[in-house]
């Protein structure tokens, strides 16, 4: 295909904070970004496409409480997408990727963390996100409407939370536990072909001790469950295909610093 595309544009960023107090502030921004344009390897859905552009709109606070030992970070957000790009597989038009601009979406929700100091040895972080997608208009491929207008946008879960506790054993050793939960989310955004990726939670933990000036070693054990998580359902090629994670995993990691 000899297909060339050219064109200029420009993105702004605009943020204005407030110190409620030495310790707590607000903030309200509104940023663009944007993703270049390119050419295809077939003309059936386009020799070009066109760049994207995101919209956000964020509100949100920072703080330390508690007399210090609480860090508590919110936001809430809007982000409007134009000519949004996807890239897909179509064996019928081309054995390699394609790209085209499907169309407006939307995206919003709202996101936490905070980090509270125990104790001079106990720390416990927990972050956690509740968002929710949708297209705002029809995309339609070769005359078949292919995704519909009001439809979750692929690879976006609703919640995600994970926590964190470490725990300082002596001077030179730790102890860490985390556990991640990532909801169930849409593999495709083609509404015929999308399939629904199980939610998953995975936790893991690892004991770290220093060894000299210049040496450390961390005993870890991921996925401590065995939990079978879903990161990717291929229902594109001949046969469909899953992604998952790796087992139960066990394992002794070692460094050493040179001087």
């Amino acid at each position: 295909i000899d297909a060339t595309l050219s064109g200029s544009d420009s993105v702004t960023k605009v943020n204005l904070s407030y110190d409620v107090s030495d310790k707590s502030m607000v903030y309200l921004s509104r940023s663009e970004g944007y993703r270049p344009g390119g050419t295809n390897r077939s003309t059936e859905v386009g020799a070009t496409y066109d760049p994207d552009f995101l919209t956000m709109t964020e509100l949100g606070f920072k703080s330390i409480v508690a007399d210090g030992s609480l860090r508590l970070n919110g936001a809430f957000y809007l982000s409007e997408w134009d000519d949004i790009q996807l890239g897909f597989y179509d064996p019928a038009i081309s054995l390699l990727a394609l790209v085209d601009n499907v169309g407006k979406a939307e995206s919003d929700g709202t996101e936490i963390d905070l980090k509270y100091l125990v104790n001079d040895a106990v720390s416990i972080a927990v972050g956690f996100s509740e968002n929710s997608t949708a297209l705002k208009e029809d995309y339609t491929l070769r005359g078949v409407v292919e995704a519909r207008d009001g439809q979750d946008l692929p690879f976006t879960p609703d919640k995600k939370y994970n926590v964190t506790i470490n725990v300082d054993i002596t001077d030179t050793s730790s102890f860490q536990f985390n556990h991640v939960f990532v909801d169930e989310m849409w593999n495709d955004l083609f509404y015929d072909d999308r399939e629904i990726q199980d939610s998953y939670a995975i936790s893991n933990m690892s004991f770290t001790t220093q060894l000299g000036d210049n040496s450390t070693m961390q005993i870890y054990m991921d996925n401590i469950f065995d939990e079978v998580a879903q990161l990717y359902i291929n229902s594109e090629d001949i046969q469909k295909l899953t992604t998952v994670n790796r087992p139960t995993t066990v394992g002794v990691k070692f460094s050493w610093k040179y001087k």
